[in-house]
């Protein structure tokens, strides 16, 4: 049942003045997206249906699986938002499922990227999505600052 006091969706929008190829190897490159997104190790079956792993320093594991990949514009996957992933149970049975979307388009000056993450206000229970949406919101926030860093001096 959604939750009335979270929003559902975080949507980023930022234009790189790179081109859609560089930003599209950033998003999608594990080895790109290791110097970027956060984790220190990624893991990637990069084809819709294959498995991403992230391993963050200080600990954390999140898993993830990719519902889509279109090469130069579109590139979703399904991870879990909130609460203890049960390593027990694949990953879309669970519940607090988030669905993450990059989206490229060529624009004058370089690419826009669209970055939306969606599915906060089903998250359950109301407590874990309270804390999940602005804790995402900030991530995204350094998320957006980070790949602004790493496009301009790689």
């Amino acid at each position: 049942m959604p939750t009335a006091t979270v929003q559902d969706q975080i949507t980023r929008v930022v234009t790189y003045p790179v081109s859609q190829e560089r930003l599209w190897k950033a998003v999608t490159e594990r080895e790109q997206l290791e110097q970027w997104f956060g984790p220190s190790k990624i893991e990637m079956d990069a084809r819709a249906g294959g498995e991403m792993f992230f391993a963050f320093s200080g600990g954390q594991t999140s898993r993830a699986v990719i519902d889509e990949i279109h090469p130069m514009d579109r590139f979703v996957w399904k991870w879990k938002a909130a609460g203890a992933d049960d390593k027990t149970k694949a990953l879309l049975d669970q519940d607090s499922i988030t669905t993450i979307s990059f989206l490229l388009r060529p624009v004058d000056g370089g690419t826009e990227l669209t970055i939306t993450e969606v599915g906060f206000a089903a998250i359950t229970p109301q407590t874990e999505a309270e804390i999940s949406y602005p804790e995402h919101i900030e991530g995204w926030d350094h998320m957006v600052t980070q790949l602004n860093g790493y496009l301009a001096n790689g």
